[in-house]
Parts: structure tokens; sequence; C-alpha cells
């Protein structure tokens, strides 16, 4: 998930290219949204919102 795909004003994230392919819309809580807003407010638009120590994107293996 990168930091472009969370809409901050309307409190929603994408998941780009999920199960068959597809994007699919989440809603978020506002309190979420802060948080994730203060968490971010370092990174890029294209950056990751959780990385890796490389900053890349995290496998299934390091979040299991």
């Amino acid at each position: 998930m990168k930091k472009k795909d969370i809409d901050f004003n309307e409190h929603v994230l994408w998941v780009r290219g999920g199960k068959g392919g597809k994007d699919r819309l989440s809603i978020l809580s506002k309190h979420l949204c802060d948080e994730l807003l203060e968490f971010t407010k370092f990174k890029t638009e294209d950056d990751f919102v959780f990385a890796n120590k490389n900053g890349g994107s995290l496998s299934q293996r390091s979040y299991h």
C-alpha cells in the first residue's frame, strides 16, 4: 500500500490489484486517517506506508 492509495479527505483506502486483479475501496475511520496522515507525513506519494528496511514493500513472510 502506497501513500497515494489513501484518500485522507474522503477517508478511503484503495487496494490496488487485489484478488482477480481488481481494485477495491475500503472505508477508514477519521481517527485512523488522522493517525495514518501523521505516520506518513514525511513520506512521498509513491512511498510504501509500511515498508521494509530498504523502503520496499513488505513480503508475506515479513509480516506474519
